[in-house]
């Protein structure tokens, strides 16, 4: 099982077969914060699983910043797909934070 730290918080990053909401609606991904689980849709692509994985680490950094209730939506998705383009179109961007 994999995990990835968001803010002092290790989520599992579980890779499942079938997930649906609380209305048993099929759904790509979904973090529960009481489990500190991020759950991802088996039969995505593999893009789109990594576009959701950071849907639902947006989610989680939200809420870890104090950013409780719903989300938008939309606002969410936009950032992820932003964020999963670029590291996908630049895997050798490095920045040297101390300027060296």
């Amino acid at each position: 099982m994999k995990t990835i730290k968001i803010g002092c918080i290790d989520y599992a990053v579980d890779i499942v077969a079938l997930l649906e909401d609380d209305e048993r609606n099929e759904i790509f991904g979904q973090v529960a914060y009481d489990e500190s689980k991020i759950r991802i849709l088996d039969r995505l692509a593999p893009q789109a699983k990594i576009a959701t994985l950071w849907h639902e680490v947006i989610h989680a950094i939200l809420i870890e910043a104090g950013f409780t209730g719903d989300h938008d939506e939309h606002m969410v998705s936009a950032i992820a797909h932003g964020i999963s383009a670029v590291l996908k179109n630049n895997p050798k961007i490095e920045i040297d934070a101390n300027n060296q």
